[in-house]
């Protein structure tokens, strides 16, 4: 099926897409999602105050891993808050949600709004396709906690802070 293709300019959205599509014997040119800065106001962030996740339709295995956030958040004695916006309900979450979580249904006006008044973007996915919601978050001045996996850690990578475990101290 992929022979069919063979005289195609193909477009891949990211390294990791075009990854994929070399597996099946074709070449591709990267051009990145484009993001629309006029939209999509800049902020300095200085203070982690309010951090902000969030669920789309979930996908296949989790992929989001909000319960894993939502049990990180458990574990954090005096947890700042932490909103996770949402298409839908999310169904993984196990148990009570802790008192710092805030989930808000339905889709925000605007990208800009849903990232205005947070501090700090999580977005740790077990895979992604193009992983938009970590560009816009950072094309509005929201640092990113996310995995070490593609196509996250190839869509910004002068701004990597790379750490095999690290400590957070409430202060």
């Amino acid at each position: 099926k992929w022979l069919e293709y063979k005289g195609a300019d193909i477009i891949a959205p990211n390294m990791q897409c075009q990854d994929g599509i070399r597996v099946h014997g074709l070449e591709s040119t990267v051009l990145p999602i484009p993001v629309d800065l006029g939209r999509l106001p800049f902020k300095e962030r200085r203070y982690a105050h309010r951090f902000v996740t969030v669920y789309g339709q979930g996908g296949p295995h989790d992929r989001r891993s909000i319960k894993e956030i939502v049990e990180a958040w458990r574990r954090i004695p005096m947890a700042l808050p932490l909103t996770i916006r949402a298409q839908k309900k999310p169904h993984e979450i196990e148990g009570p949600v802790p008192g710092s979580v805030f989930i808000e249904l339905g889709n925000p006006s605007s990208t800009a709004d849903l990232y205005a008044e947070q501090d700090v973007a999580v977005l740790p996915s077990k895979f992604e396709g193009v992983g938009l919601s970590l560009i816009e978050a950072q094309a509005c001045g929201l640092p990113v906690i996310t995995t070490d996996m593609e196509p996250m850690r190839t869509l910004a990578p002068d701004f990597l802070v790379n750490s095999s475990s690290f400590t957070v101290e409430i202060m």
